[in-house]
């Protein structure tokens, strides 16, 4: 073999070794980009920043701010139910001490029941016929019409009236002047009851007897210038407290057996007002003393 034969030959060996080297190096060189590209898996970051963010809707019980609209059940009170029994006890309305029979002048005449030298303020009878019952009112006008008298008559079989209750004041001093009322209301039983209205202390108390169609007194109520009013199967009333707010019981009548059936603590602004002894009073202008006055 020539000199130039052997010359090319050893050139293509160095060659195909510099092949293989360059080679070796491509390979080692190649593979060490793979760790960076397995590396991708880096973005396993993006999940911790998901969790992460849960914190942050997890912190909506901030909005559980809600509770102030719980809240708000507290400025409605709720009624307390009850059954508390009202009794007779304290009533104003008692027996006469002895007998008392009177005539009308004519039918249905009650005001012409009344004592001699008095007035009649109010008169009304419940039932007619025999056993039922009328009320009178009456005012002495001398000296100064302060004198009240309140009476409640049961009819006989002969048309005669016999005086079954009484509540006489002949100076004035028990009840405020000429401030004594009376109504019938139906509460839901089969015969109407009579509500009689004695008001006191400056007219800042309030007795009321309820009346059964029989003649007994079945209930009695002291109220702190107070408010009634009939309702359906019995009444609503309202009293003032020491504290400002009024209490407001709703009574009921079973078949003559009155019972608080529920009691709620309302604002004096909204107790309602009338013009009489027994749906009375200015409460939201002028509450009145507590009942321990």
């Amino acid at each position: 073999m020539s000199a130039d034969r052997r010359l090319l030959v050893g050139l293509a060996a160095l060659v195909a070794v510099l092949a293989v080297v360059l080679t070796v190096v491509t390979v080692t060189s190649g593979g060490s980009p793979k760790p960076a590209t397995a590396a991708t898996p880096a973005p396993t970051l993006s999940a911790p920043a998901t969790t992460a963010a849960t914190p942050t809707t997890a912190a909506t019980p901030t909005t559980a701010a809600t509770p102030s609209t719980a809240a708000t059940p507290t400025t409605a009170a709720p009624a307390t139910v009850m059954d508390v029994p009202v009794t007779a006890a304290g009533a104003l309305l008692a027996p006469p001490v002895a007998p008392d029979v009177r005539h009308e002048d004519a039918p249905n005449d009650c005001a012409s029941l009344v004592d001699s030298g008095w007035q009649s303020l109010d008169c009304r009878e419940l039932q007619p016929g025999a056993g039922g019952i009328t009320y009178l009112i009456e005012v002495n006008p001398s000296p100064s019409f302060i004198a009240t008298r309140a009476y409640v008559f049961r009819r006989a079989a002969d048309g005669s009236q016999h005086l079954i209750l009484r509540a006489e004041d002949d100076n004035g001093s028990r009840y405020v002047a000429s401030e004594v009322e009376a109504s019938v209301a139906q509460t839901g039983e089969a015969h109407p009851v009579l509500l009689v209205g004695f008001l006191s202390e400056d007219g800042n108390r309030q007795a009321v007897d309820i009346v059964r169609a029989s003649g007994d007194v079945a209930a009695h109520l002291d109220l702190a210038n107070g408010v009634v009013i009939p309702a359906t199967n019995g009444l609503q009333t309202w009293s003032a407290t020491a504290g400002g707010p009024y209490t407001h019981d709703t009574l009921r009548d079973d078949n003559g057996a009155w019972r608080i059936v529920a009691r709620t603590m309302v604002d004096p602004a909204d107790v309602p007002h009338a013009d009489n002894v027994l749906a009375r009073g200015t409460p939201t202008a002028s509450p009145g003393p507590s009942p321990s006055s």
